[in-house]
């Protein structure tokens, strides 16, 4: 995921800018995803797209939330929102560890290829996800990537530690 991004309170109430134009074609900021994991409860599917594999709260990354992973379509656009079949939460507790900053993105993704079985391809896009500041409601920015891995099972709820 990469793209245009301001983050109004990061360290020590500072604002960490990554904001560039235009957006469209901006990589200012970069996630820098290379931690992928899917987990599902009942219907609902929640894939994480992260910076390493130690706990969301201290790094970066992606929560993807599918309540009812029978409302996906594979190659349509779907609404990305709190009130779309996706949501998404962005997390930059590595970048500003302190922050109590709070993003509302909305935007539209495409699944090409959706598994939850050992072997099965997840592989979607999001063209233009904006990312908006969840308590004023201010446009932070745009982001834009895709992801394409394959599941594979493994022990539940198992911490990773960096040695």
């Amino acid at each position: 995921m990469v793209g245009s991004l301001l983050i109004p309170l990061c360290e020590g109430g500072e604002a960490a800018d990554y904001v560039c134009t235009p957006e469209a074609t901006c990589d200012a900021f970069d996630l820098g995803v290379d931690f992928f994991a899917l987990e599902t409860l009942g219907e609902r599917v929640i894939i994480r797209l992260q910076r390493g594999g130690r706990s969301l709260g201290e790094t970066d990354g992606l929560v993807i939330d599918i309540p009812q992973r029978g409302a996906l379509t594979l190659g349509t656009p779907l609404p990305v929102g709190p009130d779309g079949p996706v949501r998404v939460g962005l997390a930059v507790h590595g970048r500003c560890p302190e922050s109590p900053q709070s993003f509302r993105l909305t935007g539209t993704v495409v699944f090409e290829a959706f598994g939850t079985a050992g072997g099965d391809r997840v592989s979607a896009a999001f063209e233009a996800l904006e990312v908006h500041d969840g308590r004023t409601d201010a446009r932070l920015g745009l982001l834009r990537g895709a992801f394409d891995f394959r599941v594979a099972k493994g022990s539940t709820r198992q911490r990773y530690v960096d040695l």
